[in-house]
């Protein structure tokens, strides 16, 4: 069996919160120009283009942490 308090939720960074890009077509364009630079890996990446499009927060509906606010 698994224990979900125990697994990590790679949806919400076991925060218990998603973050939804603002502009999904312009975070992905950001986050692979990011990525393709090789100067960060993908979760500094992602919190760049995250921050760059603004983002919106939800309760994450893949882990208990999420089901739990």
């Amino acid at each position: 069996l698994i224990d979900n308090n125990k697994e990590e939720c790679f949806a919400c960074d076991n925060t218990g919160v998603m973050l939804i890009p603002n502009n999904i077509e312009k975070f992905d364009w950001l986050f692979d120009k990011y990525a393709d630079s090789g100067q960060w890996n993908l979760y500094e990446c992602r919190k760049k283009a995250l921050n760059e499009v603004g983002y919106k927060r939800i309760s994450c509906q893949y882990c208990l942490k999420g089901k739990e606010k």
